[in-house]
């Protein structure tokens, strides 16, 4: 794959992966693969996507421990998980590689490993990197593996009030029920509906002493120097996300509680209402009954 060029396609509006619909129109005789991502911790519809009958290659660096329905990491070729230190599992740095395909398992461990030849079935050497994850990380990222189910269960329970309590809210779009069960909810997606003003929204949830992050860092990586070459396809739902409605918050975690996520809500819809005063506030600084 090294001489390959790559096609970015946009997202679907609700659920922010690969959309289907996008991803054939870049699709052309010479496409080799599709990576989809499992973004903020939501696996892509592989259901649709494996329609296409191309080999996939998942980046589930989001979604360790995710679901819908197969487990993430298992529908491509070869799947990434990220252990950065925010993410599910959070082991500092490194990663894992997962795949069934007993020959690309040969190959990526040759290529972390300088491209030693160390084994018969490996072949001639090849170039490789120093990629081997050191014993420390492996043992903290071990154990936060065993932990990853019930630290995404109590995610899901979180999601699950921040739904009760802004479900009736139409300036905002939250994760269903449906959508939360499964989702790994390595950071919470909010919508802005109805031409509110994000970076005002933003700034009145940051005096009520909640931080967010608005949009998603850039567009797309085509947006990225690195990728000047890249095939590019107009991607309205993408560029939209990006610079006027897509607010991250990252407060939908562990150890936060369901009170933690009362007072989210509460100042999410303080947030909202540009006729009041937003003063920055702690959870035990304001009257439980106004959440």
């Amino acid at each position: 794959f090294s001489n390959l060029v790559p096609v970015f396609a946009d997202v679907h509006p609700v659920t922010f992966c690969l959309d289907l619909r996008s991803a054939e129109l870049c699709m052309d005789q010479k496409t080799a693969a599709i990576l989809p991502i499992d973004i903020f911790g939501r696996l892509a519809n592989y259901g649709l996507l494996q329609k296409l009958g191309k080999p996939m290659f998942e980046d589930a660096c989001q979604a360790v421990g995710g679901w819908g329905p197969g487990l993430a990491g298992s529908y491509g070729v070869a799947a990434s998980f990220a252990f950065q230190g925010v993410k599910n599992v959070p082991a500092g740095e490194a990663g894992m590689l997962c795949t069934s395909n007993a020959q690309f398992a040969i190959t990526a461990r040759k290529w972390i490993s300088h491209g030693e030849n160390w084994r018969d079935e490996c072949g001639a050497a090849e170039i490789g990197i120093n990629g081997r994850m050191n014993e420390i990380t492996a043992c903290i990222a071990y154990h936060g593996l065993l932990a990853v189910k019930a630290r995404n269960v109590h995610r899901r329970r979180l999601a699950l009030e921040l739904w009760r309590r802004l479900k009736d809210e139409a300036r905002v779009r939250v994760l269903t029920p449906q959508e939360i069960e499964g989702h790994a909810l390595y950071v919470y997606p909010l919508v802005l509906r109805g031409g509110v003003d994000r970076a005002a929204f933003c700034r009145r949830l940051k005096r009520l002493g909640v931080e967010t992050s608005e949009g998603y860092i850039r567009p797309h990586l085509g947006h990225y120097p690195a990728f000047k070459s890249a095939v590019r396809i107009p991607m309205p739902v993408v560029e939209e996300l990006s610079e006027s409605t897509l607010v991250l918050l990252l407060q939908v975690r562990p150890p936060a509680t369901l009170t933690h996520m009362r007072y989210l809500a509460w100042a999410i819809k303080m947030a909202l209402d540009a006729g009041k005063s937003a003063r920055r506030a702690k959870l035990g600084q304001v009257d439980a009954s106004a959440f």
